[in-house]
């Protein structure tokens, strides 16, 4: 039913924010212990205490021990050191899953003491994020299919329904959170089955027709799903099965255009599960690591069951 997952450097957001290796000199930064530090618990005794003292989540007893024992290893810049992680990419795991690293610095000031001052809520949510994607999300799991793929698609619909005005227009809307939620699970949690696919898709739309979704279903072939610039591309290529002015959508403005809606830290949502998940539990913990209020009202509920099903 699923097929292996890409890894973030199979992406297009990323192939293109790593052009000239630009990431990747980032990365050799951090792996430096001239240019980077690994913030130890006595570094960050303090937010830890916090976390230790007042949350309540599943997996904190796992995602702390993942710190104690080297899994998850946070990482601040030395000073003077001033080339940070873009705050799109907050951590990242070895090709064997035995390690995360955990990028704090954009988040946290080392002091004259040699302490780390960091929110304990956006250390946490960093940590277990990268948690998460180190034990590896499960991608048949039937809250995780349902849930996310409806948050993930009124998400992506809504950076549209800002430029176009779709909820003015049932079909149209319906169409795109139709899309949407296929893309989603096609690409993001790689279901290969279009049958189950288009079921769970429609299930997703309010009122849709199952006539309406073939027809345009028909029109989206599987590569069209190959990654977030051939969605938006095949988006704008049909506008007349959408609405007027569908023709201008440009993969470079709707990325710049989600990002600026949600905040940079989510850019990675639009094509790994790892990283969705990561802005879901930003606003479920309130870690405001992206533009929070205008999340809420889309993962409300439906985020917190698919968050605390991951901490089961």
């Amino acid at each position: 039913m699923m097929q292996n997952m890409k890894s973030l450097r199979d992406t297009f957001i990323f192939s293109q924010m790593n052009e000239g290796g630009y990431i990747d000199k980032k990365l050799e930064l951090f792996m430096n212990p001239n240019s980077a530090i690994v913030a130890t618990s006595s570094m960050l005794e303090e937010p830890l205490m916090r976390i230790n003292k007042t949350f309540k989540y599943p997996a904190k007893m796992a995602v702390l021990e993942g710190f104690k024992n080297g899994a998850l290893v946070p990482l601040v810049l030395q000073k003077g050191v001033n080339d940070r992680m873009p705050i799109s990419i907050p951590f990242l795991v070895n090709k064997d899953r035995t390690k995360a690293l955990v990028f704090i610095d954009n988040y946290a000031q080392p002091n004259s003491q040699g302490d780390i001052n960091i929110d304990h809520k956006k250390l946490y949510c960093l940590m277990e994020s990268a948690y998460f994607a180190l034990q590896g999300i499960p991608r048949n799991n039937s809250i995780i299919i349902n849930k996310g793929s409806l948050i993930w698609a009124h998400i992506f619909t809504k950076v549209l329904n800002k430029k176009f005005a779709l909820n003015t227009d049932k079909n149209a809307l319906n169409k795109v959170i139709f899309l949407a939620s296929k893309y989603f699970l096609t690409n993001i949690i790689g279901m290969k089955d279009q049958n189950t696919v288009f079921n769970y898709a429609l299930k997703n739309c309010n009122s849709a027709t199952e006539i309406l979704m073939k027809d345009i279903d028909a029109e989206f072939t599987p590569d069209t799903f190959e990654n977030i610039a051939t969605f938006l591309t095949k988006l704008a290529n049909v506008p007349f099965k959408f609405v007027s002015g569908f023709e201008k959508i440009t993969v470079r403005d709707y990325i710049s255009s989600f990002a600026e809606m949600y905040g940079q830290s989510t850019l990675f949502a639009l094509e790994t599960l790892e990283y969705f998940v990561f802005m879901i539990s930003s606003v479920v913990i309130g870690a405001y690591l992206n533009n929070q209020t205008t999340l809420e009202d889309m993962v409300d509920t439906d985020g917190a069951k698919l968050y605390f099903e991951l901490g089961r």
